[in-house]
């Protein structure tokens, strides 16, 4: 996914320009996920879809320089690499984001069980909802099979019914606030973000939970 961030630097005026800051990178949760994991020198490999595009050839080159594996990435000559445009206030939390990620709906289950040697050789599964239900679906069964943890991302409220739709053991569910209130099913683990606020990291089997605060401004409190 192709990332264009604008940050505000005032209190925004609705139906007016407001001045800020705007950047472009290579983006995604599971992505995103995978770049922090390859800094703190964990082996992760990433899978996905992107076009045969400047912005799908531009993610593959920023994410394999961030010693992530992405030879499990898919390019489409047929498809637009995804995008994402999001909107942040003075404070640094998100206001809205566009997202256009029709080209991860085209990766199908039959895609990645080519590549389920390579994809389930693993300690961890962590996806995020950009995927398609099936691809989903797919992929939390095989895990649960192969007794590989698995890991997911909400994204956002409305995909986080896509979670509350799938059949399988939940290892851990890293949800905002909002997209936890719309949880509906259960997880083993909780980690709710925050925002400025920190996290809280909530347990099924012992029934407690904790919250860190952050002690820090977070430069952007979403993972796309």
């Amino acid at each position: 996914l192709c990332w264009i961030c604008s940050s505000l630097s005032e209190k925004p005026v609705m139906h007016s320009y407001v001045p800020g800051q705007v950047s472009f990178s290579a983006g995604g949760v599971a992505r995103n996920i995978a770049e922090n994991l390859a800094r703190l020198e964990v082996p992760v490999r990433l899978f996905g879809m992107v076009g045969k595009d400047e912005a799908g050839q531009r993610l593959i080159r920023d994410t394999a320089r961030a010693e992530v594996e992405v030879s499990g990435i898919v390019q489409d000559p047929e498809l637009a690499t995804a995008q994402d445009v999001s909107i942040f206030d003075e404070e640094g939390d998100l206001l809205v984001a566009v997202t256009a990620v029709e080209t991860m709906s085209q990766l199908s289950a039959q895609d990645l069980a080519v590549q389920a040697e390579a994809l389930f050789d693993a300690d961890y599964l962590v996806v995020d909802t950009n995927l398609s239900l099936p691809c989903l679906q797919y992929l939390l069964t095989e895990a649960n099979d192969r007794n590989i943890p698995f890991v997911i991302d909400p994204v956002s409220v409305p995909f986080t019914a896509k979670v509350n739709q799938l059949s399988g053991e939940i290892f851990l569910a890293t949800p905002n606030e909002r997209e936890a209130e719309a949880l509906a099913r259960p997880v083993d683990k909780l980690l709710i973000t925050r925002g400025k606020r920190g996290v809280v990291w909530v347990e099924k089997e012992t029934e407690q939970s904790f919250s860190v605060p952050l002690q820090s401004r977070p430069a952007s409190t979403v993972g796309a």
